[in-house]
């Protein structure tokens, strides 16, 4: 008995109807009494079963291929384990590399706290990918054998991965021109290597063909749209990190095709609710709703997206939801267990994918972790989950939210640096915490100190200062309408020259950083 290197095989049993025998050093077991037509298997913990029938030969030679491998899975950079690895292998006569990303695995192991993991009935030929939050996949090219009590071996050293980006949205998906022009900013910048496109928008709308009924039957996709899967190749052409934005909750278009499913006050029972933006929500707590946004999200996962990023994961913020129609009663408790609920469904059904995962949250909710009346928890929220994006834009903020700034929209460095620090002590690991920085130059203020203190390239710039400093796992740029000024995504000067140029902007008007 040999393995598939050709090298003897010791201890492995070999059954026969007649007798059975134990391989020695040589790989060697003797049978004494097989005949001719008797059947003969052979086993070895870590190794595929094998068999054939016995012709009657003076010898017969059997390999059997390793079907097991141990290892751990360490940072690169520093040799620590890494938490929340998990281990895909994939049949290589079905795909290799990067082309497994978004295939289902032959098999799927979590690694353990200390990053050790033991992974079993592999394929004779296996492509391994190994995924963890805050690195890069890694797809080890060979598999060798060594002292780990495993016919193969895998220390799997994964590179630290930071996701720097801005958001595209799904307008500038009918025009080609404009999405090749954002893609060719990224590629040329020594800053960003990320993008996030909308590929679930805020209406219900979607930029590929669905497989889902409903998608179908109510005519989600918009044909004129440069497709997924063109924008996905245009983006992996240039090394971009492509993470889709999936609208969950906020689903108009979903709410207007199966009105059975959405809200509606009950003072006005069937006609739809719709918020300041005139845009109808569904009823998270309905069981076709839930499929149907995970139906669409897997879609996504296979079309091979490296993250999928969920935005209004949540109830609506109609502050007295006994005016509107649900399946159920909606109560706080009620609420909270709605959406923990459906993350962890939602993270379960994508994880066989092999695409990152991420949430968008108010940046309100850090300050203690709920928020009752849209149903998020950001313990429950976190489990399965590889990334968290608060939107702690500093032009939300109340005055006085954080202490020794009186008003937050003026003390950029302080909300960015303390809010990503505060939610870092909510959120376990191996959850990562990057957040949306303010791109747009608004606020909203018209009233106090704060009134008409609007953004620029030198406050934007700062944000990704408190950022950096702040050690979050990267970070994303937000405008609504897409707009950026180029020059925030340049080489950061210094923080002192940076807050001389706000103070220069704003007429002195600037909060402690």
């Amino acid at each position: 008995v040999t393995d598939n290197t050709g090298q003897p095989v010791s201890g492995a049993v070999v059954n026969s109807p007649r007798s059975d025998a134990t391989t020695d050093a040589q790989g060697v077991a003797l049978l004494p009494l097989l005949e001719s037509g008797d059947p003969y298997t052979v086993t070895l913990a870590g190794f595929a079963p094998a068999g054939q029938t016995y012709s009657g030969e003076a010898q017969a030679d059997l390999s059997i291929v390793p079907n097991t491998v141990a290892g751990t899975a360490v940072d690169a950079t520093t040799g620590e384990p890494v938490p929340g690895a998990i281990i895909y292998v994939y049949d290589k006569t079905s795909c290799q590399g990067e082309a497994c990303r978004g295939s289902e695995p032959a098999v799927l192991v979590d690694a353990n706290a200390d990053g050790t993991f033991l992974v079993e009935g592999m394929p004779a030929d296996p492509q391994v990918m190994i995924k963890a939050p805050g690195y890069s996949l890694l797809f080890p090219d060979a598999l060798q054998a060594g002292d780990c009590n495993a016919p193969y071996c895998l220390q799997a050293e994964l590179q630290p991965f930071e996701a720097r980006g801005f958001y595209v949205p799904f307008h500038y998906l009918y025009n080609r021109d404009l999405i090749e022009s954002r893609l060719d900013l990224i590629e040329q910048s020594d800053v960003l290597n990320a993008v996030v496109v909308d590929m679930k928008s805020d209406y219900g709308e979607i930029a590929w063909e669905p497989k889902n009924a409903v998608a179908q039957e109510i005519g989600v996709y918009q044909e004129d749209v440069m497709s997924a899967q063109e924008f996905l190749a245009e983006a992996q052409k240039r090394g971009i990190y492509t993470i889709a934005r999936f609208v969950t909750f906020k689903d108009n278009a979903l709410a207007e095709g199966k009105p059975e499913w959405a809200l509606s006050k009950k003072s006005n029972p069937g006609v739809l609710w719709k918020d300041g933006e005139d845009l109808a929500w569904v009823d998270p707590y309905r069981d076709e709703v839930r499929q149907y946004e995970i139906d669409l999200a897997k879609e996504l996962a296979e079309i091979g997206f490296d993250e999928v990023q969920f935005d209004y994961f949540r109830f609506t913020g109609q502050r007295d939801h006994n005016l509107l129609t649900y399946s159920v009663e909606s109560t706080p408790e009620n609420r909270r267990e709605a959406i923990s609920s459906f993350s962890r469904e939602l993270m379960a059904a994508l994880k066989p994918y092999g695409a990152f995962t991420s949430i968008d949250v108010f940046g309100s909710i850090i300050l203690n972790g709920n928020e009752p009346l849209i149903g998020q928890n950001l313990a429950d929220m976190a489990q399965g989950l590889d990334y968290l994006s608060p939107m702690i834009y500093p032009q939300v903020w109340w005055p006085g939210t954080f202490p020794g700034c009186e008003e937050p929209v003026q003390c950029p460095y302080k909300v960015i640096y303390d809010s990503t620090d505060i939610v870092r002590d909510i959120v376990p690991m191996p959850t990562r915490i990057r957040p949306w920085l303010q791109g747009y130059p608004n606020n909203y203020r018209t009233d106090g100190p704060a009134a008409g203190y609007n953004y620029a390239v030198p406050e934007m710039m700062i944000q990704r200062e408190a950022a950096d400093d702040a050690g979050a796992e990267g970070w994303l740029f937000w405008s609504g309408g897409g707009n950026f000024p180029d020059e925030i995504f340049g080489p950061l000067p210094s923080l002192a020259e940076l807050e001389a140029q706000v103070r220069a902007r704003q007429g002195g008007r600037s909060g402690p950083y």
